[in-house]
């Protein structure tokens, strides 16, 4: 499963980046909207992408350093 999630944490981290420089991109040209969407909603996306990613990877590093329990018999 941790496999799935840093496969899936690259992908976010790709289309968060990719949306953060269209964003920047529509904001230099100053158009106003792209396909209907305004460069302020590729920018939320962006930060939802990069949110996810950042709660993901705590989450990974937070389970490897749990403590193992030794068993005892």
């Amino acid at each position: 499963m941790d496999k799935f999630y840093a496969f899936v944490s690259k992908v976010l981290l790709l289309v968060g980046l990719i949306s953060l420089v269209l964003a920047v991109i529509v904001k230099l040209f100053e158009q106003y909207a792209y396909f209907g969407i305004f460069p302020l909603s590729y920018l939320r996306f962006a930060g939802v992408c990069f949110l996810f990613v950042v709660a993901n990877s705590l989450s990974q590093k937070a389970a490897g350093k749990q403590p193992q329990k030794k068993r005892r018999r």
